[in-house]
């Protein structure tokens, strides 16, 4: 018995039909003589011209046998990629190392993600092709980070709700999941860093990198600027527009303070008045930081077309 499998683990998987059929005449005592369909053993037997793994399995190969030729199959057929296709492992089903202890509010965004079982441009090309987005969460303890990876509509969605620039000032619960099962492993709370996304009109996201964001971590937030008023300005109502310097600032905030945006009043704005950075309304639980851009223009009143601040 032993002879036989060793023999067929040998065998290429597409001889391997005919090595059943072969182990199965062998089992049930039949050989081969000078003829086609001559039997030396079992002459009242009919002469056996055409015999397949199917007809081996009906009656001449014992069910044990038949279970370990089946198992042997199965090994020959995952190991030489008969369907042509190259297998990638995409996921882990486990983590490296614990996550931190933190606490996640209820309410927040949430995303789907999986382990990622690899790094660098050609793995992630090739989660692209199915269908995933790669992320990264950085800045956690020991200054390591966790390589993820999410759907790409859940990838794309965050940009659809918030905004490109607006998902950066936003925090999201990223729930890992177990790639077959969907069990729970655990929850980062994380801020959006950076968005890649491609330069053509379809503006596909490329990936997404995260940073760990505890409520007790100071942050450098990019907050969206948002206009209010500016239909009543003096300055628009004499003929100009408000000109956009930077539509986002710089602000240093705490975890738990992180605000979606800040509102700026420029009701009272008059023609050729422009606002400073530092001119604008500071959030509760940020402050500005102590560099030469708080004196840096925001926007202008104006009728000019150039782009100069």
């Amino acid at each position: 018995m032993l002879s036989n499998l060793s023999l067929l683990s040998a065998l290429k998987p597409r001889r391997l039909e005919g090595a059943l059929a072969a182990a199965a005449l062998n089992h049930a005592g039949f050989a081969f003589g000078g003829s086609m369909g001559e039997t030396v053993q079992g002459s009242s037997a009919p002469p056996l011209r055409h015999v397949s793994t199917q007809h081996a399995e009906q009656g001449v190969v014992p069910a044990h046998l038949l279970e370990e030729l089946h198992q042997l199959e199965a090994s020959l057929r995952k190991s030489s990629s008969m369907d042509g296709r190259k297998r990638i492992q995409f996921s882990l089903s486990e983590l490296s190392r614990p996550l931190p202890q933190h606490e996640v509010e209820a309410g927040l965004h949430r995303i789907d993600v999986h382990l990622r079982a690899g790094d660098g441009s050609i793995f992630s090309k090739w989660l692209r092709r199915i269908g995933r987005t790669p992320l990264r969460v950085q800045s956690l303890p020991g200054n390591t980070s966790l390589l993820l990876h999410a759907a790409t509509k859940d990838a794309e969605r965050l940009v659809q709700l918030f905004g490109r620039n607006g998902c950066t000032a936003r925090v999201v619960a990223l729930h890992i999941l177990h790639p077959q099962t969907g069990a729970q492993l655990g929850v980062i709370r994380a801020k959006p860093q950076k968005v890649h996304m491609t330069a053509t009109k379809a503006f596909v996201v490329q990936n997404v990198d995260f940073l760990y964001c505890p409520h007790d971590r100071i942050v450098n937030v990019d907050v969206p600027v948002r206009l209010i008023n500016d239909d009543k300005a003096p300055g628009v109502k004499q003929g100009g527009w408000m000109q956009m310097f930077r539509r986002t600032v710089r602000f240093q905030a705490q975890g738990q303070f992180i605000p979606p945006y800040v509102d700026v009043d420029v009701g009272e704005l008059g023609l050729e008045q422009e606002l400073l950075v530092n001119q604008i309304p500071v959030p509760p639980g940020c402050r500005l930081p102590a560099n030469k851009v708080s004196l840096a223009p925001v926007l202008r009143c104006t009728t000019s077309m150039t782009d100069t601040a």
